[in-house]
C-alpha cells in the first residue's frame, strides 16, 4: 500500500505513459467515510475515475466530480496494477466517447487566469467556442483526442470552461 496526494499520484503515472489500474481506499473510519475508488490510466491519461461506498458499492460521485473530490483529499492509500490490453482498449474508448462533448467558455474569465495557463491549455481554451467538440479541437491542433480531453477536464476543474 502506497500513500501520496492525488496530484502526486496522477503526475507520477502520467510520466510512465503506461496503462494502470489504481485502487484507492479510505484511511478514515466511520460508516459514512468508508469509500473506495478506482482509476484507469491509458498512456498516462486518466480515462475512468469511480468512487463508491464500500458497504453497498453504490456510486458516490460521477467521474469528473470524483477526480476533483480526490484532488482535495490530503492523502490517499493506493495500490497499483497493470492494465491488460483489453482493459486499456476499453479505457481508451471511454476517453474517445467523451470527445464528442462540446465545451463552452464561461463569459467572465479574468486575464490573469488566462495568462496562468500553459501554452497547450491556452491553445485549447482559445478554440473552445461552444460549437467545436473535443474531437474537432484535437483535429485542428493535430493532437491526440485523449490529450485534448484531459486538458479540457483540467480547464473545467480550473473553472474557465464547462463540459455539460
Amino acid at each position: 500500500m502506497n500513500t501520496s496526494t492525488f496530484t502526486e499520484l496522477v503526475q507520477m503515472l502520467k510520466e510512465t505513459q503506461k496503462n494502470w489500474v489504481v485502487n484507492i481506499e479510505t484511511e478514515e473510519s466511520g460508516s459514512e467515510k468508508l469509500w473506495q475508488a478506482q482509476l484507469s490510466f491509458v498512456d498516462g491519461i486518466v480515462t475512468i475515475c469511480h468512487v463508491w461506498y464500500k458497504a453497498d458499492r453504490r456510486g458516490l460521485l460521477p467521474d469528473r466530480e470524483a477526480a476533483r473530490w480526490l484532488t482535495n483529499l490530503p492523502s490517499l492509500r493506493w495500490t497499483l496494477e497493470e492494465l491488460t490490453s483489453q482493459q486499456a482498449f476499453n479505457g481508451s474508448q471511454a476517453v474517445l466517447s467523451s470527445s464528442s462533448q462540446v465545451p463552452q467558455q464561461f463569459k467572465q474569465v479574468e486575464q490573469r487566469v488566462i495568462l496562468s495557463l500553459s501554452r497547450k491549455q491556452r491553445q485549447i481554451f482559445a478554440l473552445v467556442d461552444g460549437t467545436r467538440s473535443a474531437e474537432r479541437i484535437a483535429a485542428i491542433l493535430r493532437q491526440p483526442v485523449g490529450v485534448v480531453v484531459q486538458v479540457l477536464y483540467d480547464l473545467e476543474a480550473m473553472g474557465v470552461i464547462t463540459l455539460e
